[in-house]
């Protein structure tokens, strides 16, 4: 009876040590699972991070704007939004000088300027083309004297056809540098050029 009941008590014993070992290995490993999803959130976090910094650009938004000044904004972003970040437009902008929909670069200069300013550059733009049409205009009715045929040239004040025929001999053998050189053409002198110095150009 005593062999019996202390066959039983160390069955009793081994059984609790075996249930022990047991609770302790799968508590070590929930504790280890946790761990391990622990460490991968903060790790997904951080290049998480990592990736937005990298993304980021920085655009110095300025002109009529509420407040000018560089801002980060993310890849692939638009002039709209870096317009958003300024504040919005002055009351004096130009809202339709800038394109709002362009994508933005790292380290560029968005500028939006005044009405007032779009204005006086767009009538000394019209200006200009006026003089450059002007003036090719007035080109255009000149007589090209390195170019010329006879009967071009002998629309000249005082050139008939056989001063027309000088010309283009002597510009055979030497071009015209401007429009003095034509003097050297035998026969033309000082009153003839005078008379057709306006007329001409090389």
């Amino acid at each position: 009876m005593r062999k019996l009941c202390y066959r039983m008590l160390c069955i009793m014993i081994i059984s609790i040590c075996v249930c022990g070992c047991s609770l302790n290995s799968k508590s070590s490993e929930t504790i280890s699972t946790k761990e391990n999803i622990k460490d991968k959130k903060e790790a997904k976090q951080k290049n998480k991070s990592k990736t937005t910094n990298e993304a980021a650009i920085n655009v110095f938004v300025c002109g009529e704007v509420i407040k000018p000044d560089v801002y980060s904004l993310p890849a692939n972003s638009i002039a709209k939004d870096a317009l958003v970040k300024a504040g919005g437009f002055t009351q004096r902008a130009d809202i339709l000088s800038v394109n709002l929909a362009k994508k933005l670069e790292d380290g560029e200069k968005l500028y939006f300027p005044s009405r007032d300013e779009n204005k006086a550059n767009s009538t000394a733009d019209d200006i200009t083309s006026w003089n450059t049409q002007e003036s090719s205009s007035k080109d255009s009715n000149l007589v090209n004297i390195n170019k010329a045929t006879k009967e071009e040239l002998m629309t000249l004040t005082g050139i008939g056809e056989k001063r027309a025929l000088d010309i283009i001999d002597y510009r055979n053998t030497k071009a015209f540098k401007n429009v003095e050189d034509i003097k050297n053409v035998p026969g033309i002198k000082e009153g003839t050029f005078n008379k057709i110095k306006d007329q001409i150009t090389v």
